[in-house]
């Protein structure tokens, strides 16, 4: 299922940047050299009138609350192409990037995330690229879980679904959203949702059900990819947030049951 990216690049040798700083262009041109060339935009004008993607493994772009409208017109170039790039955002989490990636996931089902402070962006274009096209867990929750939540709460829910993948620790989650942990907890209580700790568990726990089914990965490489010591400590975890281990609550929910389940459950007042 899983590709390098150097086989990926035998095909599609260029990526397009748009909008990245100096720092972050380093670290891109660091992880793509000797794979890919990077070429560097200044505008969308040239990625969106008449350009042919057909060269372009993934478009890599810097997503802020001016340069929405911009990056939505890449995605909608990117879903009316035949030959269409993957997507990678580079960000930093607000209500506004939030619910534009979001939208954004709408055309562009597979698009990546990668959070300054973070994430790597190299590293996450990589990931990305080594990866079959699918759907991103932490968008399908964004996704469907924007309606269920006030302004107040989305932020704090979108970093969670985003950081969950590697980490319960609520201090992460803090730093990504740019609050004091104390913050992010009186902001989640303030919009009726369970708590920091119990999120992230519970977020963690649907990128476990994803990989198990949709990526077909071992418990043992799910342990390792979220900082577990074991599958046993990992499905310990999983019990913890949803009353069950990992392989009952598959076998009992699945991915699409256990988002609703946690749908059902996010509110608390």
């Amino acid at each position: 299922m899983h590709r390098s990216p150097l086989s990926v690049g035998s095909v599609r040798r260029t990526i397009a940047a748009l909008g990245i700083p100096s720092f972050d262009r380093e670290d891109l041109l660091s992880s793509m050299r000797g794979h890919f060339d990077v070429g560097f935009f200044r505008n969308d004008h040239a990625l969106t009138v008449g350009f042919d993607f057909g060269g372009v493994a993934a478009i890599v772009a810097e997503l802020t609350p001016t340069s929405n409208d911009v990056v939505v017109r890449i995605a909608r170039a990117i879903a009316s192409s035949d030959a269409p790039p993957r997507l990678v955002l580079l960000t930093e989490l607000s209500n506004s990037t939030a619910s534009a990636v979001v939208a954004i996931h709408r055309w562009v089902p597979d698009v990546g995330v990668s959070l300054r402070g973070f994430d790597s962006l190299g590293d996450s274009v990589s990931e990305i690229l080594s990866m079959d096209r699918e759907d991103q867990p932490a968008l399908e929750v964004m996704a469907r879980c924007v309606s269920l939540v006030t302004p107040v709460g989305l932020e704090i829910l979108a970093g969670a679904a985003l950081v969950a993948r590697r980490t319960r620790a609520i201090t992460s989650l803090a730093d990504v959203c740019r609050l004091s942990p104390r913050t992010v907890e009186q902001r989640l209580g303030d919009a009726g949702l369970m708590g920091p700790k119990r999120l992230l568990l519970w977020l963690g726990s649907l990128h476990a059900l994803w990989q198990l089914e949709r990526l077909h990965w071992s418990p043992k490489r799910i342990a390792v990819a979220a900082g577990f010591r074991s599958p046993q400590a990992l499905s310990n975890c999983v019990e913890r947030a949803t009353g069950l281990r990992l392989a009952g609550l598959s076998a009992k929910l699945g991915f699409e049951g256990g988002l609703r389940e946690f749908a059902d459950r996010v509110h608390v007042a």
